[in-house]
Parts: C-alpha cells; structure tokens; sequence
C-alpha cells in the first residue's frame, strides 16, 4: 500500500487534507499535487505534524483492514510482515 491512496480524489482523506491547506495545493484534475504538499510540510513542521495527524490513523486503518482480510480468507502468511 502506497500512503497517498487514503488521500486519492474525493476520500475523506483527501477532504481532510484540502480543508487544512486547502485547495491551492491540488494540481488542475483537483489531485493532491505531492510535490507541492511536500514543499509545505518539510519547510513547516507544525504543517508536517497536522498531516501527518490527518494521515497516520486513516494508514494504519488500511494497514489493519487489509491484514484482517488476508487473515479472514486464508490469503495471510506470517512471511508477508516481514517483506
């Protein structure tokens, strides 16, 4: 799992993102331009810290919804942890 896919178009993660630095930081299809998310939040930290406040619930939430399907239908193997 990449970690921009809880901020894709139109998600909560994305809404969340766009409502604390708003809409300027989305390229012209309204896609979070990450270049230009990553100019703002490794010059600011406090703008660093509320992404990362945004985004680290909504990526374990994924991270945790897809091990419990791995798990639920046979597919987890204690190998793919480690890889």
């Amino acid at each position: 799992m990449e970690w921009w896919t809880v901020v894709e178009k139109d998600s909560p993660g994305w809404r969340r993102v766009l409502a604390v630095f708003g809409e300027e930081i989305c390229d012209g299809d309204g896609d979070i331009d990450r270049p230009k998310l990553g100019a703002i939040i490794f010059s600011d930290v406090t703008k660093r810290r509320q992404l990362n406040a945004i985004t680290h619930p909504l990526i374990r939430r994924e991270m945790m919804k897809q091990i419990f399907t791995a798990f639920f239908t046979g597919s987890f193997k204690l190998h793919n942890l480690f890889v």
